[in-house]
């Protein structure tokens, strides 16, 4: 809140320096002026992604993410989180633990919702959506999976998780239709 009053304060003062007849700025108000862009530019990300929390959308330090409960195919929960100006789940799986128990807890009983890894591009190599590579028997599948289950093509993933709340993926057609879990970096707000 004091931050807020603080950049209030620098707000109207730099306002009424550039009214008319005005004396120019001052060293100090330029100074003040740089300071105060600079805090709003900070404020903005941290100002948005509240925003994005109060309409559902969950903080885990550096992203935020939201389960879709709306049943699509993977090509268009990829089109909608890229439209949101994010992607498919897929650092936040592969770097949080907690999000990772979170999101099987919360989540996987809520459509076993698509996320951002696929071997569409290759067969056998499965690619998350912000481009890191990770061996696909090192990635949490569940037993057996990546199977392409009875000879169906199976490029994409969706979590699948189990009693211990373990988040597991398994693979399936592209086309099935699944809810989704997008994810953006607060970086990019």
């Amino acid at each position: 809140m004091i931050m807020f009053k603080l950049v209030v304060a620098l707000f109207l003062h730099t306002i009424a320096s550039t009214d008319a007849g005005a004396q120019p700025f001052s060293e100090c108000d330029l100074r003040c002026r740089s300071a105060m862009q600079d805090i709003l530019g900070q404020m903005d990300s941290i100002v948005k992604a509240k925003l994005y929390e109060l309409n559902g959308w969950v903080k885990s330090r550096k992203f935020i993410f939201k389960l879709f409960d709306v049943y699509t195919d993977y090509k268009t929960a990829t089109d909608r989180c890229n439209e949101l100006g994010g992607r498919l789940a897929s650092e936040i799986l592969r770097h949080s633990e907690t999000v990772r128990f979170m999101i099987a807890e919360n989540y996987v009983a809520q459509g076993r919702p698509w996320v951002g890894y696929d071997d569409i591009a290759t067969e056998g190599r499965w690619m998350w959506a912000d481009g890191g590579v990770t061996d696909p028997q090192t990635t949490g599948w569940r037993a057996n999976e990546p199977n392409s289950y009875q000879g169906a093509n199976e490029d994409c993933a969706h979590l699948d998780g189990n009693t211990d709340y373990k988040v597991l993926m398994n693979d399936r057609p592209c086309r099935d239709k699944q809810t989704y879990i997008c994810e953006i970096n607060i970086d990019d707000l």
